[in-house]
């Protein structure tokens, strides 16, 4: 994480962002992290300017709450134990789509992402 970077530079409020997006197809509009289960979607921001940006996001048709720092810190270590998780178990076998890994290995990401929790917990 850049926590400690962005402190020593003096940047401990600044803005920053969880963005999920996704595109089903070429060509087709991005999809912003709505989903069924959550149609307000997964997109944070946190900062001292963290309202202005929400609202300019919004206002361009996507989703993003405002967050304070603790609860945006828990989305991004889930975000990232998420990427990792998935990107780990694509590589193992020999770099397959993110799609082929969530159908097919999915007690593999389970188990990476138990994993990954585990050791964050110890840190954090």
């Amino acid at each position: 994480m850049l926590e400690s970077w962005l402190e020593s530079k003096g940047l401990n409020d600044t803005n920053q962002v969880l963005a999920y997006f996704a595109m089903s197809k070429l060509g087709e509009s991005l999809i912003d992290g709505r989903t069924d289960t959550n149609p307000e979607g997964f997109n944070t921001v946190f900062g001292k300017w963290a309202f202005v940006v929400a609202t300019r996001l919004n206002a361009g048709g996507l989703s993003y709450k405002v967050l304070d720092k603790e609860v945006f810190q828990k989305q991004m270590l889930e975000k990232l134990i998420c990427i990792c998780s998935v990107m780990l178990v694509g590589a193992r076998h020999g770099g397959i789509s993110v799609n082929v890994v969530e159908k097919e290995f999915r007690n593999e990401v389970r188990f990476a992402i138990d994993i990954f929790s585990m050791l964050i917990c110890q840190f954090y």
